[in-house]
C-alpha cells in the first residue's frame, strides 16, 4: 500500500536489583504480621500514638534496592500518507501501546501485576492500552491542519484486583473503583509568511475535560493530589500560539 508505514514491537524488560521504596502499607503490614525490626523501625508514631493525627507520625519509604521490575506489552505505530491532487496532501499517524504486564517483585510480598490498575500499591495508573492518533491536511501551500485523538483506557483501583498483595476489599473506595477512559482532542495550525516566519496556533484538549478526582485511600500523597498529573491534563483547556523565525 504505496504511503502505508507499520512497525509493531513486543517488549519484554526484567530490571533485577532495582532501586525503589516499600509500600508504607506494605511496611505496617509486615511489622504486624511478623514483628520483624527491619520493617517496624520504619514506623514512627507521633506523641499521642498515631500515625495520622500529626506531622509527627509517619512511615519512612526511602531508597532501597527491592526484588525486581518487569513490563511486558507492545508498541505500535502506523502512519499513511496520500496526495489529494490540488487540495495538497492528507496524513495520518497512530502511536500506541498496549501494556501486557507490570509486575513488581518487592522481595517481601507475593509479586503483584499492575497492569489495568492505580491506587497506593500500584501508584500511577497503568491503563492497559494508550495511544495518540492525529491526522493532518497539508494544503499546497504549506498550511497545515491537524486533529490528535489521545486515548487513556480505564484503570482499576488496585485493591479490586483478585491478587493476594492487592486484594483489600475493604479499601475499596466505590467512588472510585475504576476510573473511565479518557480522551481528548487537540487541534493545530501551521502556516508560513514571507519563506522566514512559520507560526503555529493550537487548542490542547478542545473539550475542556476534567481530569478524573481520586480520594486519599487510592492516591499516595507522593505522587497524588487528588488527581494524577503524570497521566491526565490537570490545567483543562490550553491555548497556545508562536512563531519561528529562519535566517
Amino acid at each position: 500500500l504505496p504511503g502505508f508505514a507499520a512497525t509493531v514491537d513486543y517488549f519484554d524488560i526484567t530490571l533485577d536489583g532495582a532501586i525503589s521504596a516499600l509500600n508504607p502499607d506494605v511496611t505496617i503490614q509486615q511489622c504486624g504480621e511478623t514483628g520483624d525490626a527491619l520493617f517496624c523501625d520504619l514506623i514512627h508514631r507521633d506523641a499521642r500514638g498515631t500515625l495520622w493525627l500529626t506531622g509527627n507520625g509517619f512511615v519512612e519509604a526511602t531508597n532501597l534496592n527491592i526484588g525486581s521490575f518487569s513490563t511486558s506489552g507492545v508498541d505500535v505505530s502506523l502512519s499513511y500518507n496520500t496526495e489529494i491532487g490540488s487540495m495538497g496532501s492528507l496524513g495520518a499517524n497512530l502511536v500506541g501501546t498496549w501494556l501486557e504486564s507490570a509486575v513488581t517483585n518487592d522481595a517481601v510480598t507475593v509479586p503483584f501485576d499492575c497492569s489495568g490498575f492505580y491506587g497506593n500499591t500500584c501508584g500511577t495508573p497503568n491503563p492497559e492500552w494508550r495511544h495518540k492518533a492525529r491526522m493532518t491536511w497539508t494544503t499546497t501551500n504549506d498550511i497545515g491542519l491537524s486533529v490528535q485523538w489521545r486515548h487513556f483506557a480505564s484503570v482499576n483501583q488496585d485493591t479490586t484486583s483478585s491478587q493476594p498483595t492487592l486484594s483489600d476489599p475493604d479499601n475499596i473506595q466505590p467512588a472510585h473503583a475504576k476510573l473511565k477512559a479518557v480522551n481528548y482532542i487537540d487541534l493545530a495550525a501551521t502556516f508560513r509568511v514571507l519563506d522566514s516566519y512559520n507560526f503555529r496556533i493550537g487548542v490542547n484538549n478542545v473539550f475542556d475535560v476534567d481530569p478524573p478526582l481520586v480520594g486519599s485511600q487510592a492516591c499516595p500523597a507522593s505522587i497524588c493530589a487528588n488527581t494524577y498529573a503524570q497521566v491526565y491534563d490537570v490545567a483543562g483547556r490550553y491555548i497556545y500560539a508562536g512563531v519561528t523565525l529562519d535566517f
